[in-house]
């Protein structure tokens, strides 16, 4: 039961191997790219979504569920002893969209939106970027590294004070795609995401 939810991305995944294959913002880039990169040959799952590393969310029955099975074990006990750390520390996010993917339940993770959960930006002159300034749609902002310093923190709790406060909090923010019927409806992604065949 329950679910995965944030923002989301696509991509297929590499057990054997630890890495991640085939990425894209959505269904159709990601299987796209899983076909240029040769994802299925190298023996990966997917594509499927997940939620990126700014946000991620899971119900409480779907974690149980997950940290129950004993591949996932096996999987958490060969990345810690493959002497590749960054690998696991790269691809958590998607490492753990994968386990929902293969999840024997119809769900998947559900994606609240950009506009929601983003990178912070001061200029914001890049608009090729998923990096936003703080709006009264913004949720979780996304501090790099590069940007994390005391008075940042402080400027965005003032901005977001400044932007939001009283009714505005209180506002419902309906997730752009609030459920797996819904994802499945929508294109041609039926014929990307093989999850689809669970409704």
């Amino acid at each position: 039961g329950g679910g995965e939810g944030g923002a989301t991305l696509w991509a297929s995944y590499v057990k054997r191997s630890f890495h991640v294959c085939g990425h894209g913002m959505g269904p159709m880039m990601a299987a796209g790219a899983s076909r240029t990169e040769g994802c299925a040959a190298q023996g990966a799952v997917g594509p499927f979504p997940y939620a990126a590393g700014t946000l991620e969310v899971l119900s409480m029955p779907l974690a149980r569920w997950v940290v129950s099975q004993p591949a996932v074990v096996e999987f958490v006990r060969r990345a810690r002893g493959s002497g590749v750390p960054s690998k696991w520390d790269i691809g958590e996010d998607t490492v753990l969209g994968m386990w929902v993917h293969e999840a024997p339940f119809a769900l998947t993770c559900l994606h609240w939106g950009w506009d929601k959960i983003h990178d912070l930006c001061f200029l914001c002159k890049d608009k090729a970027q998923l990096w936003k300034p703080i709006t009264t749609q913004s949720v979780v902002v996304h501090i790099k590294g590069h940007q994390a310093n005391p008075k940042n923190f402080h400027d965005i709790h003032r901005n977001f004070t400044r932007i939001c406060s009283g009714e505005c909090l209180r506002k419902h923010l309906p997730f752009d795609v609030p459920s797996l019927a819904d994802l499945c409806s929508r294109g041609n992604i039926r014929q990307a995401y093989s999850k689809c065949t669970a409704l």
